[in-house]
């Protein structure tokens, strides 16, 4: 898989550099890996996809001194080892579920509120609604901060308040719309 990894590097250099951090840290980026998915059939697909995107942004990582180098590799391994965790487990939650788990009127009771919530949703301002959709879709507080600006308390209070404002739609059907 290294050769396929280098086809795509212009400089010499720089492939000399990816082929010393794959041969002497690979170890480290599995076991960082591992500790997070417990599948050792998954870790070398998890460090080659670090590779990948790594080299995907080689002109940047090219600027890191070599030992920020390694922990930059280790942290994009981390990120997408727990990508894989919680596509796993996402995965895993869909095939533990019956498929005949809802009566039809249930359904119907489902889709109702579901199309209620949506409502509620859309008559939040574009601030609240992004706020709520980037929660509700598993990102944390920390994770929407960077996105978004601000930190973290600031996000939890303000996804606290939009809630809050579908709660008020949910029970009342009045507009929730604030600017």
């Amino acid at each position: 898989m290294l050769p396929v990894f280098l086809s795509t590097i212009e400089s010499t250099e720089d492939a000399d550099r990816i082929i010393s951090l794959y041969t002497d840290f690979y170890a480290l980026f599995c076991k960082t890996a591992y500790e997070i998915v417990k599948d050792s059939s998954l870790c070398k697909d998890i460090v080659h996809e670090a590779f990948t995107r790594t080299i995907r942004y080689m002109d940047r990582f090219r600027l890191l001194p070599y030992r920020n180098q390694v922990s930059y590799i280790n942290k994009v391994t981390r990120n997408i080892a727990i990508e894989y965790y919680r596509d796993k487990q996402k995965n895993q939650y869909l095939e533990d579920t019956p498929s005949n788990f809802l009566s039809s009127d249930d359904i119907t009771i489902e889709v109702e509120s579901y199309l209620e919530l949506k409502e509620a949703i859309l008559n939040l301002n574009d601030r609240d609604r992004d706020l709520i959709c980037l929660k509700y879709s598993g990102y944390k507080e920390k994770e929407i901060a960077e996105v978004i600006g601000g930190n973290e308390k600031y996000i939890r209070q303000s996804v606290y308040r939009a809630r809050q404002r579908i709660k008020k739609f949910l029970n009342k059907g009045v507009k929730v719309h604030e600017k």
